[in-house]
């Protein structure tokens, strides 16, 4: 049985913002489409899934499995009678009571479910930044086929979840349907570096029109084209913000901001005029 924490590179001890960190980091560097291994990018989100669950979690901590069957409680069919087991569970949990069912009264346990699945959906940064769509079909363990209809929401980022709850392994008859996650794989942008909502660009201008002043134009998403005016005397390395410009954030109004960094570029190859031109700006400077 694979320890999570050490896939992960993390101490029991950690917090739940630390293997969010952790899963990130690895998430990145191990993802298929940056060449990285499938087997172990699954391996990853499959422990991420696990820790950042406190039920599953607990129970993992516990027996070394988030599984019920595989840590020896064979749910289906339980009948219980009396307050023996109760007991047991109560010393095992430190009084907490089953930590399948619920509570420490068998009046107010709670049913077991099936199988989390979990898929990788991969869509564009343009797709991330208008939403999509998604129509997908996909198997389940019991071999059944489900079509799927559901909307990605715009602005979502590399690595989030998507959580549908009661769509997933449907296995065990009697028993509600776990759940379907959705973790989003997002390709590389051609147009954009991105952290978080905001989102930033390389702009490659003359160093006569940073002295002169110009006007630049930005390709954003959807080939919509945006405007900059850089202003006169504009030094290489200045980064200009355009609010509201970013991916929009998930859930609510608004977007993040658009960070234009411009680049001055120095001409080569100038004539015999032109340097004699330059001397004379130069000595007029001076």
């Amino acid at each position: 049985m694979a320890d999570y924490y050490e896939i992960l590179g993390v101490p029991r001890t950690a917090s739940e913002k630390d293997i969010k960190t952790a899963f990130r980091k690895l998430a990145a560097k191990h993802h298929p489409d940056k060449g990285g291994d499938h087997k172990k990018f699954t391996e990853l989100n499959e422990a991420y899934q696990t820790l950042t669950d406190p039920k599953k979690k607990q129970m993992y901590d516990q027996f070394g499995t988030a599984d019920p069957q595989q840590a020896g409680f064979n749910q289906q069919g339980f009948e219980f009678h009396g307050s023996g087991f109760e007991d047991i569970f109560d010393q095992m949990f430190g009084g907490g009571g089953n930590p399948f069912f619920g509570g420490s009264g068998f009046g107010r346990r709670r049913q077991a479910v099936n199988k989390t699945i979990n898929l990788n959906i991969q869509i564009t940064d343009e797709e991330s930044f208008n939403g999509k769509q998604l129509n997908i079909e996909f198997k389940l363990p019991s071999g059944r086929k489900r079509q799927l209809d559901t909307n990605i929401p715009a602005g979502i980022s590399h690595g989030q979840t998507i959580r549908l709850t009661g769509l997933g392994d449907d296995s065990i008859p009697n028993y509600p349907a776990g759940d379907l996650h959705l973790t989003i794989s997002i390709r590389d942008s051609k147009l954009f570096n991105r952290d978080g909502a905001d989102l930033t660009v390389d702009k490659s201008v003359s160093i006569f029109d940073l002295m002169l002043g110009t006007e630049v134009i930005i390709t954003h998403y959807n080939d919509r084209k945006l405007s900059l005016k850089v202003p006169p005397g504009t030094q290489p390395g200045t980064v200009f913000s355009m609010k509201g410009l970013g991916m929009p954030l998930v859930g609510q109004a608004g977007a993040g901001t658009l960070y234009v960094k411009v680049k001055g570029t120095v001409p080569k190859n100038l004539t015999r005029e032109q340097i004699n031109l330059v001397e004379k700006l130069k000595g007029l400077s001076n």
